[in-house]
């Protein structure tokens, strides 16, 4: 391939971005840091949320690992931008069966539970469980 001039300037404009480019892949936001899976982690284990907000951008959760504290109210805020889709958030484990309405988006609505004791808790949308699975980690 010939670089021609217009290609070299192309080349030397873009080059400098790039690198903040794929630095912004992730969503962001406090207490969220990148996850080498599927998705985005928002908290720590040495630092638990106690407020999340999840959204499902292609019928996958943004957020598939949230680090909670034991003990502690947490809430997390569901917000369904999938208009006319049905969707809710269901977390369930160690005793702890709680649950938003499913209703079609857009729409946003929030849980707020207890996590009894350390370890994992499944989150799922109820008519999308095989797409739409994250973990709860309580800590």
């Amino acid at each position: 391939m010939v670089l021609t001039r217009r290609r070299l300037l192309a080349l030397a404009l873009t080059a400098p971005f790039a690198g903040m480019l794929s630095a912004c892949g992730g969503s962001g936001g406090a207490g969220r840091g990148s996850s080498s899976g599927s998705g985005d982690t928002a908290g720590s284990a040495d630092a638990p949320v106690t407020e999340v907000t999840v959204t499902s951008p292609a019928t996958i959760f943004d957020i598939t690992t949230i680090f909670v504290p034991v003990g502690q109210p947490v809430t997390i805020t569901y917000r369904n931008d999938d208009e006319g889709v049905p969707h809710n958030i269901h977390v369930t484990g160690s005793g702890l069966d709680e649950k938003t309405t499913l209703k079609p988006g857009p729409d946003v609505q929030s849980l707020t539970a207890t996590f009894p004791q350390a370890g994992n808790y499944d989150y799922i949308c109820d008519v999308h469980p095989d797409s739409m699975t994250g973990v709860v980690k309580a800590v």
